[in-house]
């Protein structure tokens, strides 16, 4: 809080002064914000890596599970590990579809045929 404070004001204001005023050290600011600017970084690499995820989910019909995923994105040049892309992918709700197989009907008689079409 104080941080947030000491950012918003610091046009205005010296930073030590500040620091000085609230009680804080100079150099604890100045780590927060490095800190600050890691996790914004880190947040917009990934969304860029949730909007290829949602680009590459779409294209493969919403069959592709997060093992597949990876190695797509992985030959495509984006480095992430299995563990993040499954966690980004059901953030997301990038869950994958299968069908269910078509199996012929056996009724114990005849081997092989098919039910009847109503």
């Amino acid at each position: 809080m104080k941080y947030e404070a000491i950012e918003e004001y610091r046009r205005q204001f010296s930073v030590r002064k500040m620091c000085n005023a609230l009680g804080v050290k100079e150099s604890n600011y100045y780590r927060w914000r490095d800190r600050q600017k890691r996790q914004q970084k880190t947040c917009w690499q990934e969304k860029l890596v949730v909007m290829k995820i949602d680009k590459l989910f779409s294209e493969s019909r919403k069959t592709c599970g997060y093992r597949k995923m990876q190695r797509t994105l992985a030959q495509s040049g984006t480095d992430s590990s299995v563990n993040c892309v499954r966690k980004m992918m059901r953030e997301n709700g990038f869950y994958p579809e299968t069908g269910t197989k078509y199996k012929p009907y056996h009724n114990g008689k005849q081997s092989g045929q098919f039910s009847p079409i109503c």
